[in-house]
């Protein structure tokens, strides 16, 4: 991504007649870390995020007027995109009045929901469409995305739950360009999280961030000013103004975080090597490190019991779904079963009787009695 926002490629396209486009597909489960990856794609490369709500789109052209609108150079999010109910033939699915009543926000009203204003970005006064209900079409949202009348440099997101599902003439090249599977953890994601979660914070140099003086401390002086002020030259004050005490506690400091980072990086090996391969999502795992987030020792003493709870819970679904599943077949069976001796009777019921007793040879064959 870095390299397709480089000035230069932008020009290599222009000189080839090539689209200045780019589309990339985040699939895998959930809580594998697709809608946050993409929230950090945008703050590294310092673009405005616009989150694309395609349940609300009311139409083709609310769709492409929305898409107008929107600045040349930003990421554009459609999450979920195998959920949102476009189809080939048809109009867009529509939400429940229940569902909808529950789920959305105010900011749902909106075709695009800005995430702009997190970067510290302007969005224009047109990034905003309320619309209505959905009925976009797939093949309006193709058009958009690389039809004659699209506009180049943006990013286009898309993530799924399901990429199999997802129509192939959304996932063509020039659509979705790159395909990035996110999937359960392994044991080097779980160490690179137990790390991140635990590492130490660099000490503050001053009391405030951004270096400047805090009016609750005495005024700052220059390094060794105040020990030239007083009798004389003090030889504790080196060359460059800093004493050797300060020196030496930094080294200090320094040799401490080391032996802190060496302690860490032995107890994150000892979390990976008790965290199952490919069970967890990245969201299960950092809720558990959430509440010992005080401790890494309690992280990882607590982690074969937080297992085994997990383990439990997981085989109750199972059994809760097959459960559900053997009722439904039940269900069915028992309706087929009706419904064929519904047909049985009515067939029954149009042959003449004698004394209660169908006669055969009494039926119409060949149009005779």
């Amino acid at each position: 991504m870095r390299r397709y926002l480089n000035t230069a490629t932008a020009e290599y396209y222009q000189r080839r007649g090539i689209p200045y486009r780019r589309g990339y597909l985040l699939h895998g489960p959930p809580g594998t870390g697709k809608t946050s990856l993409s929230l950090a794609l945008a703050g590294v490369f310092k673009l405005d995020l616009y989150v694309l709500n395609m349940p609300n789109v009311s139409s083709d052209s609310a769709l492409s007027s929305m898409f107008n609108a929107l600045p040349a150079r930003c990421i554009v999010l459609l999450e979920d995109i195998d959920a949102v109910g476009v189809k080939r033939q048809g109009v867009a699915q529509q939400r429940s009045s229940d569902q909808s009543s529950s789920d959305q926000s105010d900011s749902d009203d909106y075709g695009f929901s800005s995430l702009a204003p997190a970067w510290g970005h302007p969005s224009g006064p047109d990034a905003h469409r309320r619309v209505s209900k959905a009925s976009c079409s797939l093949s309006g949202l193709l058009n958009v995305l690389d039809g004659v009348a699209s506009q180049e440099g943006r990013i286009v997101l898309m993530t799924s739950n399901d990429p199999e599902s997802l129509d192939v003439a959304l996932l063509r090249p020039g659509r979705v360009d790159r395909r990035y599977h996110l999937g359960y953890m392994d044991r080097s994601a779980a160490a690179a999280m137990f790390r991140c979660m635990f590492e130490p914070e660099p000490p503050l140099v001053s009391g405030k961030l951004d270096g400047s003086d805090d009016d609750r401390g005495p005024a700052r002086q220059e390094p060794g000013k105040a020990l030239a002020d007083s009798s004389g030259t003090d030889e504790s004050v080196v060359a460059d103004g800093v004493p050797d005490g300060c020196q030496a506690g930094e080294a200090a400091d320094g040799s401490h975080t080391e032996a802190m980072r060496a302690t860490l990086d032995k107890q994150a090996r000892e979390f990976a090597a008790l965290v199952p391969e490919g069970r967890y999502t990245p969201a299960k795992m950092q809720g558990y490190l959430l509440m010992h987030r005080e401790s890494p020792s309690d992280a990882i003493a607590g982690l074969p019991a937080w297992i085994e709870a997990e383990t439990r819970e997981a085989r109750r679904a199972e059994k809760k779904a097959a459960a559900a599943a053997r009722a439904s077949r039940t269900s069915q069976g028992a309706s087929a079963a009706g419904r064929t001796e519904v047909k049985e009777e009515k067939t029954a019921g149009s042959m003449p009787k004698v004394n209660g007793v169908h006669k055969v040879e009494d039926v119409m064959v060949n149009g005779t009695t």
